[in-house]
């Protein structure tokens, strides 16, 4: 009895180190520092040399680097002839075009969509009408900041 006590407390270590603004638990005190600059202070500090997007981990850097830059794409998608560079981005190609699935539905309105941010991007534009992207050149204001950006390449430069 004393060894399988033993045993199963090497494999599952306590999780003595708590966050104190959620309720995750780590093993290590460098396991909770991490997902505290992460998840909650949202640092990002590896940023790609090539377009400068950031990252919170060295490895999802590298895993963009060779999906974006590299165009490495090992996921391929069995509908369509389409390929990806990371799972994650076959997953959702699948779910959005193949399956269709909308599981996100506006708490104001009817419609519904793939993705959680999707239906955050419509609820503050449709119906806060917030509009949090500024062209710095005439103070016109945008609900995307790709459309912003759009205009000041084709209105302000």
């Amino acid at each position: 009895m004393q060894s399988k006590v033993q045993s199963i407390s090497t494999h599952h270590q306590l999780k003595q180190f708590s966050c104190t603004l959620c309720d995750r638990s780590f093993t290590t005190k460098r396991n909770l520092s991490k997902h505290f600059d992460v998840v909650h202070k949202k640092l990002k500090p590896f940023t790609c040399t090539l377009c400068d997007k950031s990252f919170s981990q060295k490895g999802n850097l590298t895993v963009h680097t060779a999906a974006v830059h590299e165009n490495f794409k090992n996921f391929s998608c069995t509908f369509c002839e389409k390929s990806f560079g990371q799972k994650g981005s076959l997953l959702k190609h699948v779910k959005a075009l193949h399956e269709k699935l909308k599981p996100f539905s506006c708490t104001f309105c009817e419609k519904s969509f793939t993705w959680k941010g999707e239906v955050t991007r419509h609820i503050n534009a449709v119906h806060h009408k917030l509009k949090p992207f500024s062209c710095t050149l005439c103070e016109k204001s945008f609900t995307e900041k790709g459309n912003m950006i759009l205009h000041v390449l084709k209105f302000c430069s």
